[in-house]
């Protein structure tokens, strides 16, 4: 029924600009929706913040639909590095000796995350969103890799997580090395 409709509806005209902004915004919007449940939400505030986050931080600013695009060269910069600070300190503090740990419920919303993307790509593909109509494609479709990266999205939702009370720090002998 869907692929009738869009077969229909097919035409040769331009592109509209609206309609390349993009896929990040729609991975976000169909994420949001999980949440619309008659029981308890499946996503915290501060997950959603922090996958928010990690796309604006991930999202290369050149690419059509990035959340950062539009924004002054300053801030773009500083996003930059405000970025590469985040993978630092984890890639730096965070081993397989360290007794703090990404909890399992990060594991997990970061997995629904790449899910959704992954799931949004192969419905896009199929419809052949990407295809080139006049100018350029439909839909601008960045690889799930362009969209997140685990390291930011840990250090992002370990502290959204310690902030709303959910993550317990080390205490005792170690309790020094994170402070």
């Amino acid at each position: 029924l869907i692929l009738k409709s869009f077969e229909a509806n097919k035409s040769d005209e331009p592109v509209p600009d609206w309609a390349h902004a993009g896929f990040c915004a729609m991975v976000l919007e169909y994420v949001a929706s999980l949440n619309s449940r008659p029981e308890q939400p499946m996503l915290r505030k501060h997950e959603f913040d922090s996958l928010v986050a990690t796309v604006a931080l991930c999202c290369d600013a050149a690419l059509p639909g990035a959340p950062l695009g539009k924004a002054p060269s300053h801030v773009q910069q500083h996003m930059g590095e405000v970025k590469d600070t985040l993978c630092n300190l984890i890639a730096a503090n965070f081993s397989s000796s360290s007794e703090v740990r990404l909890p399992p419920r990060g594991a997990s919303v970061a997995m629904w995350f790449q899910g959704v993307a992954r799931l949004l790509l192969d419905v896009a593909r199929l419809f052949g969103l990407d295809a080139d109509v006049g100018q350029r494609a439909m839909v601008f479709l960045p690889e799930p890799r362009e969209m997140f990266s685990g390291k930011v999205f840990a250090a992002l939702f370990m502290a959204g997580a310690y902030e709303a009370w959910e993550l317990c720090l080390p205490e005792g002998e170690t309790s020094w090395q994170r402070e």
